[in-house]
């Protein structure tokens, strides 16, 4: 729902955006056939596996714990976590470095004038 999503924290609006990103590449390497991406022994696993779980692909509403453990639903979870976890961890970073910045401008630094003195003789 829309007021749901405009509540969520940006990390995890990236993270859902990534894992549903995660289900537009899915489809681009099982649709490929060869035509965009080299076909490794290890991407053709990946595959076989992303089409096994298009065609066996239940919807939560049906069998919530079949469409969970699809491993379409399951690589998507993946992604998702692994973005998730890099946006929250480079977002603490900034508030850290944020208030490290408040704090310094909140005690400014008085700087004493040291006065020359000339001697005149």
């Amino acid at each position: 729902n829309d007021t749901q999503r405009a509540n969520m924290p940006v990390c995890e609006q990236i993270a859902t955006f990534a894992h549903e990103g995660r289900h537009v590449y899915q489809d681009m390497v099982i649709n490929d056939d060869g035509k965009r991406f080299k076909y490794d022994d290890e991407l053709k696993k990946y595959v076989k596996e992303m089409r096994e779980g298009r065609n066996n692909y239940t919807s939560g509403s049906v069998n919530f714990e079949k469409y969970y453990n699809n491993p379409i639903e399951v690589d998507a979870r993946k992604m998702e976590i692994v973005v998730g976890k890099a946006c929250t961890d480079r977002y603490n970073a900034i508030e850290k470095e944020k208030q490290l910045i408040e704090s310094r401008m909140a005690k400014p630094r008085i700087l004493h004038s040291v006065s020359k003195t000339s001697d005149s003789k």
